[in-house]
């Protein structure tokens, strides 16, 4: 069991979704400069996607993260580079989520906080849903009080964990 728990980690590592999601460096891909491009293998191989598909990457595995960057090298679109290069130019595209690798210590802690703020909020949304709590007068205190149950320790955690 421990092993297909550190495998399904594994599977959520920067590791395993640049694997899935770009293929492997310098076969498939090349990285200059902090920018990914395919290699001229893979460019020139008819269909970028069927290429990524024959070795296992970006076939709708789970770990896929595909950024804009990757779907405009993919679609190879005159239009669509335009266009994502104008979204990248204007702030349009959130940067991809980190996912926070806690410890065990961590994990123990957001166990305890997140059972905590979970059955606070399933409290407080039947309150608010059968009118014992108003959202107009209510809501402050109960925003305060989520937070104190746990929900600023949860975000100490995971942004502690996302800091490089």
């Amino acid at each position: 069991m421990d092993k297909l728990l550190e495998y399904v980690n594994w599977l959520y590592s920067d590791e395993a979704v640049n694997l899935g999601t770009w293929g492997i460096q310098e076969q498939t891909f090349v990285e200059k400069d902090g920018s990914r491009d395919f290699t001229d293998a893979v460019k020139n191989s008819g269909s970028i996607q069927k290429s990524l598909w024959d070795i296992g990457a970006s076939n709708n595995n789970f770990t896929t993260v595909f950024t804009y960057d990757w779907f405009s090298k993919v679609l190879n679109n005159p239009l669509v580079d335009t266009l994502t290069t104008e979204a990248n130019e204007k702030g349009w595209f959130p940067s991809v989520a980190k996912v926070p690798k806690l410890t065990s210590a961590d994990k123990e802690e957001e166990t305890m906080r997140s059972t905590t703020v979970h059955d606070f909020f399933l409290r407080g949304l039947e309150q608010f849903v059968y009118g014992k709590l108003s959202p107009e007068t209510d809501w402050d205190g109960y925003v305060k009080e989520i937070n104190d149950k746990g929900v600023g320790k949860l975000l100490e955690i995971y942004n502690g964990t996302l800091q490089p």
